[in-house]
């Protein structure tokens, strides 16, 4: 894969309407208290092109009744008690976007498994989602994709 500047990556990110975030080294905590309300998010969440340091994330937040979400806060962490939080950002939600959130989280680890999830601002939860980074280019251990009959090393493509 051939290495851009942060500017290219930036524009990228913009150009399919993710909101982007940093992972920064200090402890970052939530602001807003989350209670699972899957009833607000139908269509779950979601993860998607993994990278050795980055991921996609996704969630909608339709109005419900007399709830309407203007913003959403993404927290992830690196355990599923999201104790040890790696990420915590605003992500706006509109009519325009048909209430999606699309949002790149970046300066993640390779191959690391991270937790999830999103909440409105008035404190409703998405289900908690899980998802893995890509592992580094010059990662020599190989990888298993479920449904495959053998192993295929990252080195082999």
């Amino acid at each position: 894969m051939p290495d851009i500047t942060r500017r290219e990556f930036i524009e990228l990110a913009a150009s399919f309407g993710a909101t982007l975030a940093w992972r920064t080294s200090r402890a970052a905590s939530e602001t807003v208290p989350w209670r699972e309300r899957r009833d607000f998010y139908p269509q779950g969440v979601a993860s998607a092109d993994p990278h050795p340091d980055s991921v996609i994330l996704w969630t909608r937040r339709p109005p419900l009744g007399d709830s309407v979400a203007k913003e959403l806060t993404v927290v992830i962490a690196a355990d599923s008690a999201f104790r040890k939080i790696a990420v915590v950002a605003k992500a706006s939600v509109s009519q325009e976007s048909d209430r999606t959130c699309r949002f790149l989280a970046a300066r993640l680890k390779p191959r690391r498994e991270y937790w999830y999830r999103f909440t409105d601002e008035h404190g409703f939860g998405s289900r908690v989602g899980r998802t893995l980074t890509a592992p580094a280019e010059n990662d020599e251990r190989s990888v298993r994709f479920r449904g495959l009959a053998s192993s295929l090393s990252v080195a082999d493509h």
